[in-house]
C-alpha cells in the first residue's frame, strides 16, 4: 500500500525523527534555484560548455565551521567575504583565498541540503585538494554513490541523495543512474527528494528525466513538483 503523502502522521513515520525537517527542504525546494544564484552565479554551469568550475568537496557529518577555521588559518588562507542566511539565500557561505589570491575555497553550510561543503577554485586546485582532504575528511565521489545505493532507511536515503545533489555539479553516468532508480521509489515523498536533488545541479542529461516523471509519475504532488522545476529552468534559460 502506498503511504496517503497527504497524511501527516504517514508522512512522519516514513522520515522518521527527522520528519519535520526534510518535510521543510522539500516545501523550500524551489528556493534552491534562487539559492545558488545568489552568491555565486558563476556556481552554475558555464552556458558555452555545460561544465560548473572548480571541485567540491562534500564534508564528512561530524566536521563543520570550525574544523574549517583551524585548517584555513593553518594554511595561511585569507578570509574575503562572508554570506549569512536571510530571507534570500538559506545558507551560509564564507569565501577564502590563498596567500597570492590566486585560488577561492568556499566554506557553505547548506541548511536545504543539510550538508557542509567545500567549493575549491583556482589554477593550483590540485595541490589546495591535496592539502585539504589530508586535514577534512570529506566523501570521495565513489562514497557519495556507495551510500546512496547501501541506504535501506527513509532519512538516511534522503541525506545520500542530497549529498549526491551537492557533491556532483557536473552529469556523472553513476550518479544519474541512482538519480532513476530512486524514481522509482514506491513512496511520493522519496520520489519528490530525488526530484529536489537532481534540481541542485539540474544538468542537462536530467531534463529527460523530470520531463517523465511529470508525464508518467502516478502521484500528482510529485508531477506537479517535477513540472515546477523544469519550469524554472526554462525560466532561467530564457
Amino acid at each position: 500500500m502506498t503511504p496517503d503523502q497527504d497524511n501527516p502522521s504517514e508522512q512522519a513515520s516514513l522520515l522518521g525523527s527527522d520528519a519535520l525537517a526534510v518535510q521543510e527542504k522539500l516545501q523550500n525546494a524551489l528556493q534552491v534555484f534562487k539559492d545558488w544564484g545568489v552568491n555565486t552565479a558563476h556556481f552554475q554551469p558555464n552556458p558555452k560548455t555545460s561544465k560548473a568550475s572548480g571541485e567540491i568537496l562534500v564534508l564528512e557529518e561530524d566536521i563543520g565551521y570550525e574544523d574549517f577555521i583551524k585548517v584555513a588559518q593553518g594554511q595561511g588562507w585569507i578570509k574575503h567575504k562572508t554570506y549569512f542566511p536571510d530571507e534570500n539565500s538559506r545558507r551560509f557561505e564564507e569565501v577564502w583565498a590563498t596567500e597570492d589570491k590566486a585560488n577561492a575555497i568556499h566554506y557553505i553550510d547548506d541548511s536545504i541540503s543539510g550538508t557542509c561543503f567545500l567549493w575549491v577554485r583556482g589554477p593550483k586546485i590540485n595541490e589546495l585538494l591535496f592539502e585539504i582532504v589530508r586535514r577534512l575528511p570529506a566523501y570521495e565521489p565513489e562514497e557519495l554513490i556507495e551510500m546512496a545505493s547501501a541506504a535501506s532507511e527513509h532519512d538516511e536515503m534522503v541525506s545520500a541523495l542530497f549529498r549526491i545533489g551537492v557533491g556532483f555539479p557536473n552529469f556523472d553516468s553513476k550518479a544519474f543512474r541512482v538519480f532513476e532508480a530512486y524514481l522509482t521509489a514506491p513512496t511520493p515523498l522519496l520520489r519528490k527528494a530525488t526530484v529536489q536533488a537532481i534540481a541542485y545541479r539540474m544538468w542537462p542529461e536530467s531534463t529527460k528525466l523530470l520531463e517523465k516523471v511529470v508525464q508518467e509519475d502516478h502521484d500528482e504532488g510529485v508531477r506537479q513538483f517535477a513540472e515546477s522545476i523544469l519550469n524554472q529552468v526554462k525560466h532561467r534559460s530564457a
